[in-house]
């Protein structure tokens, strides 16, 4: 522990709790329809989310006898400094007797001696530059410090949560950079005089984005419809009696790979609370059968269910799953995340990972509102919800929703969202389904 102290130096202090309501902190608009559009996370701070400010500095003349102690890493030390502190604590700790860390900017294995295969297969595990092997360190020193984790001097292990054990595949030795091709001498053509001015054409603009819309085929309007799948299906809108909301626009600025991935981009915007202006629709509510179904012969879903992180922000946003459902959870982003999961009857998993890397999990033990968080970008988050049966649907951009496989018979519905000021207008909503038949059945939530 180097003595330094900050005064709000993690990102997650007082939201231990995955069911906390998405107010003011997290975006919510209270103004007009489309609320402030407020700057997001951290704007308190010139350059947006995690601008810490030193709360005080602290020094002793008496060196603390052994290891420092690493779950406190994540409450009192900011990452940037801790980055500089280890690869030069004689310059940000002068008397300290902790050793100099990658001299000259080399590999920490190369500076020790590693030559020959040794020193290969350490690179490739650990990094083969010295900004390689210094984020794989942070990493560890931050996801230690979620978990409560420390060592003794020895390397006895004296705390923390049991570890989750993740296979790391090798790294890629960076490229040697080409040296530029020699420009070539253009060849003189001959201009022959025009007959008559040429005009250039006018380049038109690149066609905007297409709008996202509802994947659900055959949503129909009437009551009840001739329905060729398998059993019968229930269809139908989340209305929403509040106000509308968008969201708020979420900064990325103290992570240049997340920032870039949006450069040119509709911004990224919050999603506890996406309610459509013009139709007054619910995105992210799930509509699930709580009474009704045999629960002697419940058929399991087999295709894993994948939750992606794409451009530093999970999607999707609401994850329904069955109990005992495979879910993967991957990364096509170019920078490190920590997964953190955090749940009533699921238990909790902090695990660091980076592009390409896999994790595999199953939940069983049913309940709503677990949540997914990040503790490298705090914006970050989703929920999931672990069902018995695989009778559910998250409404999607449009509102909509699709229940499917169900048996003839007579139903209970219910409705949930993360968001603790909607609630379901109809506390049980009842239906009675026919084989081949798909039934058009709109819900409502109100909310403020």
């Amino acid at each position: 522990d180097a003595g330094i102290w900050y005064g709000s130096a993690t990102a997650e202090d007082g939201d231990d709790e995955y069911d906390d309501e998405y107010g003011e902190e997290y975006g919510q608009e209270n103004g007009d329809d489309y609320g402030d559009d407020e700057e997001g996370y951290g704007e308190d701070e010139e350059d947006g989310f995690g601008e810490v400010v030193p709360g005080g500095i602290a020094a002793s003349d008496v060196q603390p006898e052994g290891a420092p102690n690493l779950s406190l890493t994540v409450d009192r030390l900011q990452r940037q400094w801790v980055g500089r502190w280890i690869q030069h604590p004689h310059i940000m700790q002068p008397g300290t007797r902790m050793l100099p860390q990658w001299p000259e900017d080399q590999s920490f294995f190369k500076a020790l001696g590693f030559t020959g295969e040794i020193l290969e297969q350490k690179d490739k595990k650990f990094g083969f530059t010295f900004e390689q092997q210094r984020r794989i360190l942070l990493d560890f020193l931050y996801t230690a410090g979620h978990r409560r984790i420390t060592y003794a001097q020895d390397g006895t292990r004296l705390s923390g949560a049991p570890q989750q054990k993740v296979e790391i595949g090798n790294l890629e030795a960076p490229k040697e950079p080409q040296p530029p091709k020699p420009a070539e001498t253009p060849v003189q053509v001959p201009i022959e005089p025009a007959a008559s001015k040429q005009v250039e054409p006018e380049v038109a603009p690149a066609p905007a984005p297409a709008p996202k819309v509802s994947k659900i085929k055959d949503f129909h309007g009437e009551e009840m419809k001739p329905y060729d799948g398998e059993g019968s299906r229930i269809i139908g809108l989340v209305k929403y009696t509040g106000k509308p909301s968008r969201g708020t626009r979420i900064r990325m600025k103290n992570d240049a790979t997340c920032d870039m991935h949006w450069k040119g981009k509709p911004p990224p915007r919050t999603e506890g609370l996406l309610v459509d202006r013009k139709n007054r629709t619910l995105r992210n509510a799930v509509v699930y059968v709580s009474k009704g179904y045999d629960k002697s012969n419940v058929p399991q879903k087999k295709k894993p269910f994948i939750i992606n992180q794409v451009g530093c922000v999970y999607t999707p946003h609401v994850v329904a799953v069955q109990k005992g459902q495979s879910v993967e959870i991957h990364s096509v982003d170019k920078t490190n995340h920590n997964v953190k999961f955090a749940s009533r009857k699921n238990g909790e998993f902090n695990t660091s990972m980076r592009q390409g890397v896999v994790l595999e999990k199953k939940f069983n033990k049913v309940e709503k509102g677990a949540r997914f968080d990040c503790s490298i970008h705090p914006w970050m988050s989703a929920r999931m919800c672990v069902f018995e049966h695989p009778y559910f649907s998250v409404s999607d951009v449009e509102g909509k929703f699709e229940i499917t496989g169900l048996k003839p018979g007579k139903y209970e519905l219910e409705i949930w969202h993360e968001h603790r000021q909607t609630k379901a207008a109809n506390k049980t909503i009842v239906i009675e389904v026919e084989e081949g038949t798909s039934h058009r059945l709109d819900v409502t939530m109100n909310g403020p």
